[in-house]
């Protein structure tokens, strides 16, 4: 048997009268053979040349078992749930209910942040330190400064502190969020965004068929959800890229593409639509418009659009005044 050593003769065998012998051109013939197998050459005196191929039994190796660690299948598990609730529950729940995002981003913003305290609370309040004093966060943190420093002469203090209350809740739950997301994500975690994206941009056009097929106005609630839905395709289409899964790229671009032309609405519609709303609730309403033209600018408005906006508010009851007119008769 030659193993790619020095020829050696093993003589006398117990039976005393077979010889194996080990031959220098072996050697090749084993390179060219699998691995694993070996050539005996057993001759007898007078007798012809008998060969042997034996094959190796690799013994199985016995590895240690990987100890269990409950912290961190439990961190693991609510990772999954938060990402879950962001991108797949977040955007079709965004569709049906007005209040669905306001909701569900803080639960899968504090999911995630319970998860990484349990894997590792000090790299936590280290990443949160950075990002708040970083160039961005300090920015962002001035922006809201200014933005409740308005409310010294807002002339409705009330629901101007309710909106600057949203807006810190929000750049709270922005800088917490950023700091419980770990350096390398985990692949089937980031698979849910295309899928949640697809799956809510075909809920949303079939909502938009089934609205005009009853000749019914498109429920606003279904324009937060489509724009909900615009911010989270380009994550989800540059994900299935970098894994280079372009025909699953393109379907999503051609369903989003296609949810984005319904947002092209004409204005006297959406003006008409909003009258309806203004005489059912009794309350003021302003029409705007950049410019009034024969040729007007794509944000701007025709005169004969105006005069028709004009007519069938008079038509329906309303008192059409100036805004100048309309803050003096509130006392503004």
């Amino acid at each position: 048997m030659n193993w790619g050593l020095p020829p050696v003769d093993i003589r006398r065998m117990r039976s005393g009268r077979f010889a194996a012998r080990s031959d220098p051109s072996v050697a090749p013939d084993l390179q060219s053979r699998p691995p694993g197998t070996a050539t005996v050459e057993i001759r007898s005196p007078g007798a012809r040349r008998q060969s042997l191929s034996l094959g190796s039994h690799l013994m199985p190796r016995h590895l240690a078992p990987t100890p269990l660690d409950p912290a961190a299948d439990a961190a693991l598990l609510l990772r999954r749930i938060a990402f879950g609730t962001l991108a797949l529950l977040l955007p079709i729940a965004s569709l049906v209910s007005r209040r669905a995002a306001v909701v569900l981003a803080p639960i899968g913003v504090v999911l995630l942040v319970i998860a990484v305290l349990i894997e590792d609370p000090r790299d936590f309040v280290s990443r949160l330190k950075r990002s708040v004093f970083s160039l961005p966060g300090l920015i962002l943190l001035g922006l809201v400064g200014w933005a409740v420093l308005s409310l010294v002469w807002s002339p409705y203090t009330g629901s101007a502190t309710e909106k600057a209350g949203n807006i810190m809740l929000a750049v709270a739950l922005g800088f917490l969020g950023n700091a419980a997301l770990p350096d390398r994500m985990r692949a089937s975690n980031l698979n849910l965004a295309p899928l949640g994206a697809g799956t809510a941009a075909a809920f949303a056009l079939a909502l938009i068929v089934a609205t005009a097929l009853r000749h019914q106005d498109t429920d606003a609630g279904v324009e937060r959800g489509i724009s909900v839905i615009l911010i989270m395709a380009w994550p989800a289409l540059a994900w299935l890229l970098s894994r280079e899964r372009g025909l699953s790229a393109l379907g999503l671009a051609l369903v989003v593409g296609l949810l984005s032309l319904t947002r092209f609405e004409d204005g006297e519609a959406v003006a008409n639509v909003w009258l309806d709303k203004a005489k059912d609730r009794k309350a003021w309403l302003i029409l705007y418009t950049h410019d009034v033209a024969e040729r007007p600018s794509q944000w701007g408005c025709t005169i004969d659009a105006l005069g028709r906006l004009i007519d069938r508010a008079l038509d329906d009851g309303f008192d059409v005044v100036t805004v100048a007119e309309g803050s003096r008769r509130i006392g503004l």
